[in-house]
């Protein structure tokens, strides 16, 4: 293997009194860290041009497939106001065909907070239009999406969620927390390809690796995921560590839940190279954003 010496650096060592100059690494082992005149004999050398090199950054809370394709939507977290939103979207059409996504918007840019289908519909009503929230708790769908999905006045809520209705009963555009996943998201799963998650696994491994970040806390883990970031490793393209919670869905039947329990622990016996299920994820509360959170004085 070979050993570098990477020079001319203020490289942070977790004690604020000493940063060292240089390190040595042999093939993946730090051998050195410390001066440049004490590093030992390398077989190549890096010169850093003075920067500062810090150790590599964990992101403690993300949702890795979610994250690499919310990269390829529509960006909406500073849209300041409704009609902003409604540009986007109208611009983003031209160049979008079957359905367009959107991510990030903030319920204090729509009047009164509480979106509707019709104010999609005013720019984009041809084809089906998905807004998830900042908060990744709810989804603001059109008209269009409505119809795909199948939701009428007849649909139910699901449990832990709820379907926006107007004073006659008709859903108005809304799908909050559980609502969202058990229709939008599950609608995109469905009809998502591996060779876009594939891509959308690139796009996180390049936004992190652009930031410092070489590991990963991915908070809502499922076989697609899982899937997803196995191809990604057989490829050698997952320069990330990632610690994966598997995402157990309340189905209001015990057995069921348990099940799923199961089936993360036997994942967590068989850990891909870089990415290791260590535990569950339970969604059991909401969002003050989307008023669906309890609150106590």
């Amino acid at each position: 293997m070979t050993r570098t010496l990477y020079r001319n650096a203020r490289i942070f060592t977790g004690d604020e009194s000493r940063w060292a100059e240089a390190i040595v690494v042999d093939g993946e082992e730090f051998i050195h860290v410390g001066s440049e005149a004490e590093a030992p004999h390398a077989d190549a050398e890096v010169d850093l041009g003075g920067r500062v090199v810090l150790p590599g950054f964990t992101d403690a809370h993300t949702h890795l497939l979610m994250m690499g394709e919310a990269l390829g939507q529509v960006g909406l977290t500073d849209a300041a106001s409704l009609e902003e939103i409604q540009r986007r979207l109208d611009e983003a059409r031209r160049t979008t065909s079957g359905v367009l996504r959107g991510r990030g918007w903030l319920f204090d840019a729509i009047p009164d907070g509480e979106p509707t289908a019709t104010m999609i519909d005013a720019v984009v009503a041809d084809i089906p239009v998905y807004l998830d929230a900042n908060d990744y708790h709810s989804c603001w769908v059109n008209t269009a999406a409505l119809r795909e999905l199948g939701i009428t006045r007849d649909t139910p809520d699901p449990l832990g969620g709820r379907i926006a209705r107007d004073a006659s009963g008709e859903p108005t555009g809304m799908l909050y927390e559980t609502a969202a996943q058990q229709y939008a998201w599950a609608q995109r799963d469905a009809s998502t390809t591996d060779a876009q998650r594939d891509a959308a696994v690139a796009r996180v491994v390049s936004a992190y690796l652009s930031a410092g970040v070489t590991g990963a806390v991915d908070m809502a883990f499922d076989e697609l995921g899982l899937a997803a970031l196995e191809r990604a490793a057989e490829r050698g393209e997952l320069p990330l560590r990632v610690a994966a919670h598997w995402f157990v869905a309340n189905s209001g039947d015990d057995a069921a839940n348990l099940a799923q329990v199961a089936q993360a622990s036997v994942h967590a016996s068989a850990s891909t190279a870089g990415v290791r299920v260590v535990g569950i994820k339970l969604v059991l509360d909401g969002t003050i954003d989307a008023c669906t959170a309890a609150m106590g004085a």
